[in-house]
């Protein structure tokens, strides 16, 4: 049986009774020219093997999780998944003797194991028997890229967390437009994630419909103020109440509206408003041009040149990480929202906690409509200026 394949270190997690096949598996594994773990071979008597298993969990890639009646039952088995769903290592299941749908019944839905498992990587042998089809599906599994698995097992964990949700706002955990633009074709038709991508379209229309309404009563709000307000207007500290109103809306730990500069050529994002961010972060100006790499621009970057609200209930999610910027290390949850006048984006509204999904849809509408009062408040200003009030 001749199985190709890239190396990979290889981790098997196993009941004893279910040996046979393990060992089986291993060799196989080994033939193939992957570097596979196994107990049996790996731990010598004497040695201390709670630190042994810790070490090769660490330096391996990819886990076999041999799933069986017994393995399920095994603390042994379970302390080696809980080591790879902290250490964020793939687990590819072996179905023994059972099918996908039973072994997902019998490990429990809302446990941290079956949300560790790759949605799209399950291998069932129902003889109990390695046979070599399956083989070459393992092999698959394991070589599959790893970005994608990632990208998978995290989406299935949202929906998952939507679909099970009991108390609240179940739609909090729906995605915005960004993120459902990034989620690959292929997995899109997958049982759970495809619901919850038609979910989170469909809620993304009718943020779109109450946006354009909401679009048409600023442009009126606009003309009326620039023709009858006499008052002055100071700025800085209106922006400052507007960014209060925004933090307490979600109940946000830090936040700062920025507004564009242009200059000399130069587009940027400098801070007009500012709560509890470091002093030294609030004065830098972000630039927006089109040279600046994207990684450098950051969330509130990519609001203002896209002019659209992202919503990130949790900023290591892997669709952010080009363009997330970890400026404070106790950041769970972001909601950055675009200053918008007309159809293009002349600032953005931040505001981030210190709890994962922290901020709802309901959230972001009402931070957009707060956006607009800036919008207002900047144009009757420029009016001014220009008309030397």
């Amino acid at each position: 049986m001749s199985i190709q394949s890239d190396k990979r270190h290889i981790f098997i997690s196993y009941s004893r009774k279910d040996k046979d096949f393990a060992t089986e598996l291993s060799e196989k594994l080994k033939e193939a020219g992957n570097l596979v773990w196994f107990d049996t071979s790996d731990i010598k008597p004497g040695d201390p093997w709670k630190e042994r298993i810790v070490s090769a969990m660490e330096n391996s890639t990819c886990v076999c999780f041999c799933i069986s009646d017994d393995s399920i039952k095994s603390q042994y088995v379970k302390f080696e998944l809980e080591l790879a769903c902290e250490n964020n290592i793939r687990i590819v299941p072996l179905c023994l003797s059972m099918s996908a749908s039973e072994a997902g019944t019998k490990l429990g839905k809302k446990s941290a194991v079956f949300k560790c498992v790759g949605a799209l990587d399950i291998v069932e042998f129902r003889s109990g028997k390695l046979e070599v089809a399956g083989l070459r599906n393992i092999q698959k599994a394991i070589n599959d890229d790893d970005n994608l698995y990632n990208i998978t097992r995290c989406i299935r964990y949202d929906a998952e967390k939507w679909n099970g949700w009991k108390n609240g706002d179940k739609n909090k955990y729906l995605y915005d437009e960004f993120l459902i633009d990034l989620v690959p074709e292929g997995i899109r038709g997958f049982g759970i994630i495809k619901m919850f991508i038609e979910e989170s379209e469909k809620l993304e229309r009718k943020f779109r419909e109450e946006q354009r309404k909401h679009f048409d009563i600023t442009n009126e709000l606009i003309k009326v103020m620039r023709q009858e307000s006499q008052n002055s207007i100071d700025r800085k500290a209106f922006y400052h109440l507007i960014l209060e109103a925004a933090m307490l809306i979600g109940g946000a730990e830090s936040g700062i509206i920025r507004l564009v500069i242009e200059k000399e050529g130069s587009r940027y994002l400098k801070c007009e408003a500012e709560i509890d961010v470091p002093d030294d972060k609030a004065r830098l100006n972000i630039p927006i041009s089109n040279n600046t790499p994207r990684n450098e621009r950051g969330i509130v970057g990519w609001v203002a040149e896209n002019s659209k609200p992202l919503r990130a209930n949790n900023v290591k999610h892997p669709f952010l990480q080009e363009i997330y910027i970890n400026n404070n290390p106790k950041t769970k949850s972001l909601l950055a929202v675009p200053i918008k006048a007309g159809k293009k984006a002349i600032g953005v509204i931040n505001v981030e906690s210190y709890k994962r999904d922290n901020f709802t849809h309901e959230h972001r509408n009402l931070l957009m409509q707060l956006s607009r009062y800036v919008t207002i408040a900047n144009a009757v200003t420029i009016f001014r200026v220009s008309n030397n009030e």
